[in-house]
């Protein structure tokens, strides 16, 4: 028989999380190559994602090419060290299982044993190990959790994949004077009346090397402009919850001076209040990066080079809303026809809050620094509830109902459940937008 053998592991689950379950990927591959040559398969093919989650909504370029792999019928099984190893969301688990059983493929596990997914029980098991999958997830995301609130109030960082700019390293243990000498000259010309435009194009025109050696966007200086960490302030969650146990580059009156400023002259000309259905659902299929939404001639979704894609892909935003809409509209339709009760008082209250606070700012009540801090905890909040009742049940089962909402982040969470990413495919010059273009995981 031949197989193929499937191996992940994230980054946070290594450093963060280990216990005596955690395995690497190449630990992975050579426990199940030993149980491939005890069973008798012929190990054919081997797809590893490393360093990616297995949530729902990471894009994980390797389980998709082994799911096609199934789907065209090039192997009889499937090797994993650990059902969790496939994924931690339960619902692209049960959607994995069911392409398995449609092309009559097995699955084993070194630490499980054969899945049996043809019989009612092997299925009834199946769905037990994804919904303790995703129990384990819920469990890990609570503890990461937990030691990043600590150490952020105590003004520690745990260190990213990348260290901020101004610092040599990704603790920030010590400043780099060349780049900590950039960013003071940035405040200072700044605060002086140059726009953040002209700030950047003379950084490219002196050939000063942003962080990642490419050119000087506008967008990145302003972030370094706004960003509360040069100041030695640490934020977790958006807010500044201590001082911050490293090196100061600007004193704290030079960054309040920014803000202030930053925060009183939005950018003019953009579409703040426009929403995006499928904002952080989409992505490009050409190089794996999420598309965003922006309006040129018209509404559309874009793989753009300032994100760190290809800048290869666009779409028409109306249209692709419409279909998705329709084919969870669709989904929603064969589910149990049953209504699950739902307090929405809190999400209401915030609601109007917002609205208020809109009006508000409308007729020149309070000034645009104060609202624009305001809006943003109160979408926080929304946010924060709508992702809580999407996670346990959908609000509603009604396809009808799904599709006359006016709130589209309980629309793009519903979305979500069913359809966590979505591929946006090439296209040949000159053809229209159809839904072959899409590509569903």
């Amino acid at each position: 028989m031949k197989a193929a053998i499937y191996c992940r592991i994230s980054k946070a689950r290594r450093t963060d999380e280990d216990d005596a379950d955690t395995l690497g990927v190449d630990r992975q591959e050579s426990l199940c190559r030993k149980l491939a040559a005890a069973q008798g398969y012929d190990v054919v093919d081997v797809f590893v994602d490393n360093d990616l989650s297995g949530k729902a909504g990471v894009v994980r370029p390797q389980f998709e090419a082994l799911k096609t792999a199934v789907s065209d019928n090039g192997i009889d099984v499937v090797m994993v060290w650990k059902t969790d190893r496939l994924s931690r969301d339960r619902i692209a688990l049960q959607l994995f299982y069911e392409l398995l059983r449609k092309h009559g493929v097995r699955l084993h596990t070194e630490q499980e044993g054969v899945i049996t997914l043809d019989t009612p029980d092997g299925q009834l098991m199946a769905g037990i190990r994804a919904e303790l999958a995703q129990y384990e997830r819920g469990v890990i995301a609570e503890r990461v959790k937990a030691q990043k609130t600590q150490a952020a109030q105590s003004g520690r960082v745990l260190g990213g994949r990348y260290r901020l700019y101004g610092y040599e390293d990704k603790h920030r243990t010590k400043i780099d004077a060349a780049e900590a000498k950039v960013i003071k000259k940035m405040a200072k010309d700044y605060l002086a009346g140059k726009s953040i435009h002209s700030i950047a194009r003379s950084l490219n025109e002196t050939n000063i090397p942003s962080l990642n050696g490419a050119k000087w966007m506008t967008q990145q200086v302003k972030r370094i402009l706004r960003n509360p960490a040069y100041a030695g302030l640490r934020v977790f969650n958006g807010e500044v919850v201590a001082d911050g146990q490293w090196p100061k580059i600007l004193d704290l009156s030079t960054h309040q001076a920014l803000v202030e400023k930053l925060t009183s002259y939005p950018a003019q000309n953009r579409d703040h209040n426009r929403k995006y259905l499928l904002s952080g659902i989409l992505y490009c299929t050409l190089c794996n990066t999420r598309m965003v939404g922006g309006k040129t001639a018209f509404p559309s979704y874009r793989c753009t080079v300032n994100q760190g894609g290809c800048g290869r892909l666009s779409r028409n935003a109306a249209k692709v809303d419409a279909f998705v809409l329709e084919l969870t509209a669709k989904a929603i339709a064969r589910l149990p026809k049953v209504e699950p009760e739902r307090d929405t008082s809190e999400l209401d209250a915030i609601n109007a809050d917002i609205d208020s606070l809109s009006n508000a700012r409308a007729e020149q009540i309070i000034p645009m620094a104060e609202y624009i801090k305001q809006y943003q905890i109160l979408k926080k909040k929304k946010e924060s509830l709508v992702k809580a009742a999407a996670t346990t049940k959908l609000p509603t089962t009604d396809p009808q109902k799904f599709l006359d909402m006016d709130d589209i982040d309980v629309q793009r969470e519903i979305i979500r459940k069913f359809f966590p990413a979505i591929g946006v495919k090439q296209s040949r010059k000159g053809v229209r937008f159809s839904h072959d273009q899409l590509k569903f995981d």
